[in-house]
């Protein structure tokens, strides 16, 4: 199976849009088993395709897509420049989203985002990268852990009536 990675643009915000609900749903639907109203709220809201539209024209936003066979199973997100709350670099970028449908996770698609995403970086001279990950999500902590990010903080993130435990990873 062939996995290619692209520069999403404008035109690919439907699939991004989709791609988006179905891997968070995928990721996090347990967690909101007595919320069902509260998780579908927030997939409407954040992967609307016009907000995605309007999310992959703002020019400190790039996203790829991930398609193997030609089939679209992932997607990237990184924001630069973007400030890390709880550190200080130069050139520091913020990859706010890496996700796969969990079919292909097998297939190295993740390694092959975070590469593309990795380049982009040294593209930019980005000094540091961060994100958020949930505390509870071992297998994503693994996997950067992986690709050499570490533990360099926490936060909270609510989503209608919840509040999630994050871990903040940083890189460089």
């Amino acid at each position: 199976m062939a996995v290619t990675i692209k520069r999403a643009g404008v035109s690919d915000a439907a699939i991004v849009a989709l791609l988006g609900r179905l891997t968070f749903q995928e990721t996090f639907s347990a967690l909101f088993l007595q919320h069902e109203h509260e998780l579908k709220q927030y997939l409407d809201k954040t992967f609307c395709v016009a907000k995605i539209e309007a999310s992959i024209g703002k020019a400190q936003n790039r996203y790829w897509t991930a398609s193997v066979d030609g089939l679209p199973v992932g997607y990237g997100k990184l924001k630069f420049p973007s400030k890390n709350p709880a550190r200080k670099a130069d050139a520091p970028a913020q990859l706010q989203k890496i996700y796969v449908l969990s079919d292909f996770i097998s297939q190295n698609v993740g390694h092959k985002l975070m590469d593309e995403i990795w380049a982009e970086g040294a593209r930019l001279a980005i000094d540091e990268m961060w994100l958020n990950v949930l505390s509870s999500n071992e297998r994503a902590i693994r996997f950067y852990e992986r690709h050499g990010w570490m533990r360099t903080g926490e936060t909270t993130f609510d989503i209608g009536s919840q509040s999630f435990h994050f871990l903040t990873l940083s890189a460089s």
